[in-house]
C-alpha cells in the first residue's frame, strides 16, 4: 500500500499536475447539467427516505450529526440483502447515503 501523502504534497501534485490552468471553469455559476432518468429516479427514492424518516422523527435535522447516524442506520437495516446475508453490505448503505446528500445539498 503506498505511503499517505501529506496534504501539502497532495497539493504540490496536484499543481504539477496543472490545476491552475484552466481557472476560469471555477467560479459562482451554477452548473446546468442534465441528470440522467436513473439518477433522477434514485434521488428521488433518497429524498422520498428522507422524508419518510422526518414523518418518523418529527423535527429530524439533516445538519445534526447524531439525526445522521440515526437515519443510516435506519437505512442499514431498511435496505433487502443479498446471498442470505442478514446485513447490507457497505457499499449498499454508502450508495444510499450518498443519493440522499447529493439530492438535499
Amino acid at each position: 500500500m503506498p505511503k499517505k501523502k501529506s496534504a501539502e504534497a497532495f497539493f504540490r501534485r496536484a499543481r504539477e499536475k496543472g490545476s491552475g490552468v484552466n481557472k476560469e471553469i471555477v467560479n459562482g455559476a451554477e452548473v446546468q447539467k442534465h441528470l440522467a432518468p436513473k439518477t433522477q429516479k434514485n434521488y428521488a427514492r433518497a429524498l422520498g427516505l428522507w422524508n419518510g424518516y422526518t414523518q418518523d422523527h418529527p423535527g429530524a435535522d439533516p445538519y445534526d450529526l447524531e439525526t445522521l447516524k440515526d437515519f443510516v442506520r435506519e437505512i442499514a437495516y431498511g435496505i433487502d440483502v443479498a446471498y442470505g446475508d442478514p446485513k447490507a453490505g457497505e457499499k449498499s448503505v454508502l450508495q444510499c447515503w450518498k443519493q440522499v446528500i447529493e439530492e438535499t445539498l
